[in-house]
């Protein structure tokens, strides 16, 4: 008999604890909830509480609501931040979000303002946006720029969408809150890198244009320049730019302005850049009229995937 009842309290208890299991995960609706985010994946950062300390490096994070009756994601609130441990935010049970995230490294110093507040990627609209480090709720106001290359950066006047700038980018959708529960968005980076190479550089200098990006200049005596641009991420066809092997052909303008300023036409080569990889291009000047010969392009490992070599006869 004393067994009997050992196991009836034990088989009670049991189903005590399920039932609280059931009840901490479950969304109940018209709760509200306090929900911490963090971030992992390639940019290195864990959900464990930080410094307080601020950081130059700038967290755009924009939460949206499903709308039901829409059966549409509406804004629910925004938030510009340089401090991961400050990220909390209210949710309401019952209801599906979504959030979206954007960091700009050293975001700070490279990101334009205007009376203090931070312009592209991220900008209400076209209007900058103060770091707060707080989430501000609002169904109408969003920032519309964090899932593309849209920025505007300081000492340039308007708008690139290829800017050299390191940017990462995460999404996490149909989150439903419930009690301890937080929300973790993967990171990755949505930038490539070039790296121009002109051995025969005797004077003057070779400019490169990349589409929608500040323009690389090689002048002489150097002989290269580098830099990492984030992608566009304007055309579907490309498909999801943090995708692992996101690509974006672009035709690149490569001239020469020798020292009598005489501007000679080198080639516009069609030019595949791949996420996290270096493209590295050669370009080999002719001694008599500076025109290519050919140009040489490798993708090299620089602590990330290596990627094929390719040839391309100038024009």
């Amino acid at each position: 008999m004393k067994r009997l009842f050992l196991f009836a309290l034990t088989l009670i208890a049991f189903a005590s604890c399920v039932k609280e299991d059931a009840i901490e995960n479950e969304s109940i609706e018209g709760k509200e909830y306090i929900v911490n985010l963090g971030f992992s994946g390639e940019i290195e950062v864990s959900h464990s509480p930080l410094s307080k300390a601020g950081t130059n490096d700038l967290y755009g994070v924009q939460v949206y609501t499903m709308d039901t009756e829409k059966n549409r994601y509406t804004p629910y609130a925004y938030g510009l931040f340089d401090n991961v441990a400050d990220m909390e935010i209210v949710l309401t049970g019952g209801n599906k979000y979504f959030f979206m995230a954007s960091m700009v490294e050293n975001g700070k110093n490279c990101i334009d303002t205007y009376n203090g507040d931070y312009s592209a990627p991220f900008s209400i609209y076209n209007n900058s946006t103060p770091l707060e480090n707080k989430f501000i709720y609002s169904g109408d106001k969003e920032m519309s720029s964090l899932n593309n290359g849209k920025a505007n950066l300081k000492g340039y006047i308007g708008t690139f969408y290829r800017p050299n700038i390191v940017r990462y980018y995460g999404d996490v959708s149909d989150f439903e809150p419930t009690e301890n529960k937080s929300v973790t968005i993967n990171m990755k980076k949505v930038v490539f890198g070039a790296k121009f190479i002109v051995p025969e550089l005797s004077e003057g200098s070779v400019n490169i244009d990349i589409p929608d990006a500040p323009e690389m200049v090689i002048t002489y005596p150097n002989t290269e320049v580098e830099d990492i641009f984030t992608f566009a991420n304007g055309n579907a066809q490309y498909g999801d730019w943090n995708d692992d092997d996101f690509q974006e052909n672009l035709e690149i303008y490569i001239t020469w302005t020798k020292a009598d300023g005489t501007v000679v036409p080198v080639s516009n080569p069609i030019i595949e850049f791949i996420r996290n990889e270096m493209t590295t291009v050669t370009i080999k000047l002719k001694k008599d009229d500076g025109l290519s010969t050919d140009i040489d392009m490798n993708l090299v490992n620089e602590g990330i995937k290596p990627g094929a070599n390719i040839t391309v006869n100038a024009q």
